[in-house]
């Protein structure tokens, strides 16, 4: 069996031979996987060997996949029982603008600290320095709401601080 690296270099070589890459969108993982792989090996059981090498395999497909919907793809976990029984599991992450991510997530639970959607990016200040919010993470309690000052350093900050602090600077 080829390896996840070997794949990669047989579609680098058949886009060199070709021009183009080889037409994903109508293929099955199946075909790309015979496409890439050769000739289907039968396993009698799963050892960690073989694990391995499925695993790679299946990283390499989804390689191609992932690129073609623009999302992050890769087998986060391969557990095998008693040698007859796995179990894979595949994890996905939509790729998108971190700060498009971090504003949606804010305006979700903003209300839930007295502040509104708007308030992402507002900038206030505490004792004298100027904040720009980023981020709520609800998980802590007592300094939930996230703030940067001008050199970039994150600071926590309590709801009524920066609620008063907002209310003083509009």
């Amino acid at each position: 069996m080829k390896l996840a690296g070997e794949a990669i270099d047989e579609f680098k070589r058949l886009y060199k031979e070709h021009g183009n890459w080889p037409d994903l969108t109508r293929m099955t993982t199946n075909n790309i996987l015979e496409k890439i792989m050769g000739k289907k090996m039968p396993l009698n059981s799963f050892d960690k060997k073989s694990l391995n090498e499925i695993q790679q395999e299946i990283n390499a497909t989804l390689f191609f996949i992932a690129n073609k919907y623009g999302i992050s793809l890769n087998v986060s976990k391969v557990r095998c029982d008693n040698g007859l029984d796995t179990q894979i599991l595949v994890s996905g992450k939509i790729i998108a603008n971190r700060e498009e991510v971090e504003k949606a997530e804010f305006a979700s639970i903003c209300h839930m600290y007295s502040l509104i959607p708007e308030d992402y990016g507002r900038e206030f200040f505490s004792n004298g320095t100027g904040y720009k919010i980023f981020a709520i993470k609800p998980r802590n309690r007592k300094y939930p709401i996230l703030a940067k000052n001008v050199r970039g350093t994150t600071y926590k900050f309590g709801p009524l601080t920066v609620k008063r602090a907002l209310q003083e600077s509009a």
